[in-house]
């Protein structure tokens, strides 16, 4: 063998020696931020106080992010199974509720994003499970479903029922939980959109099959080479969207009538599937005047000033078209007594229970107003 030879392969050796032992240093390194210093920990610590199921909570959350493409609606959870995350094989939450009934029990499907289908909670502390508690408080007559997903729209939810019900799963009630989504959805954009990602999702059909088996080739080495995923983060440039103030009113006019339009339509949907639904515009750290513990660093971001405008205006403008069964709980929040938010909308497991309580009272009334046929 030549000198030349064997010095290529000496080479190649310490070169591929090198790379493994960078890349199990990296490992080591970030399994400990992850453990003791992430920032969802750091958010987290103070509002949960520390407790012993955090970590392995957060850890779950992130596990269960993995989805995949759905017909329509664009994607959905994958089956998961964890201590304290548990989505099933029909895509949805495991949602607390009674295990028996006297009688069959009315059915409660409950749409929105990630802060319905319980981002940073516990399966039996989601909204959707607190709501299912209160409800059967004495009697056992409800069944809850959650069919929130992460970065859904309202309009999206509203595909997700009408295949549903194309599908004969006819609900007794229905809830839709939103605003922020929508919102920043209409922000990325500048405009107003109806689903996120749209411009990333248009690229990836237009793309040529070349880019897509690069795009692919760097999803793979993101998540299973750290010296690859450190480097591309290094160079990776952040784009926040530049948008101005004087666009708000326009922005947020336009997205009130987006609104109705579907709204109509989910009114329609109820009268000829005989079903009743409530809307509720969710509650944001944008509108509250007070801050308890950490919630005053949320605020401190590039995007603020135009995302608090367009919450603002935007909510008056859908406000002023007095939509029936439309629910601002916008300020449900106002006196809490600690502290709720660890970003713009998620909120801790006792503050689900709060706006829970405040979804079961606005049911209980319109109820009262319209009773819900028996299941047949």
């Amino acid at each position: 063998m030549s000198k030349t030879l064997k010095y290529l392969l000496f080479s190649l050796v310490i070169t591929l020696a090198g790379f493994i032992c960078i890349e199990l240093c990296l490992r080591l390194f970030f399994n400990t931020v992850n453990l003791s210093n992430s920032e969802n920990q750091k958010r987290l610590s103070p509002l949960y106080k520390a407790k012993e199921w955090m970590p392995p909570l957060l850890q779950e959350c992130a596990e269960s992010l993995r989805t995949e493409y759905e017909p329509f609606i664009g994607w959905q959870r994958k089956p998961y199974h964890g201590k304290f995350v548990n989505v099933g094989s029909d895509r949805t939450r495991k949602t607390w509720n009674p295990t028996s009934f006297e009688a069959p029990p009315k059915v409660v499907y409950v749409f929105g994003g990630s802060t319905i289908w319980g981002e940073y909670a516990r399966d039996e502390h989601t909204i959707p499970s607190h709501l299912s508690k209160i409800l059967n408080g004495k009697t056992n007559r409800y069944r809850v479903v959650n069919y929130g997903e992460t970065a859904h729209t309202f309009l999206q939810e509203i595909i997700h029922l009408i295949l549903l019900l194309r599908e004969s799963a006819i609900p007794d009630y229905v809830i839709f939980y939103d605003g922020m989504n929508d919102l920043y959805a209409t922000y990325q954009a500048g405009k107003v959109e109806t689903i996120w990602y749209t411009e990333s999702i248009r690229g990836k059909i237009n793309k040529s099959c070349r880019r897509q088996i690069l795009e692919r080739a760097d999803e793979f080495l993101e998540l299973h080479c750290l010296i690859y995923k450190t480097l591309s983060n290094l160079f990776k440039k952040t784009i926040t969207p530049n948008r101005s103030l004087e666009t708000v009113p326009q922005l947020a006019k336009e997205f009130a009538s987006s609104y109705a339009q579907s709204f109509m339509l989910l009114s329609q949907l109820s009268q000829i599937y005989n079903f009743r639904f409530s809307c509720f515009w969710q509650p944001s750290i944008f509108t509250e005047n007070t801050f308890l513990n950490t919630e005053n660093t949320i605020l401190q971001s590039p995007d603020r000033e135009f995302l608090i405008k367009l919450y603002t205006e935007t909510r008056r403008a859908i406000n002023n078209q007095s939509l029936e069964h439309f629910h601002d709980i916008s300020s449900a929040l106002t006196d809490r007594k600690e502290p709720c938010y660890f970003d713009y909308c998620h909120l801790t497991e006792s503050c689900n229970e709060i706006i829970a309580k405040k979804i079961s009272a606005t049911m209980q009334q319109e109820l009262t107003k319209n009773p819900v046929a028996s299941p047949t």
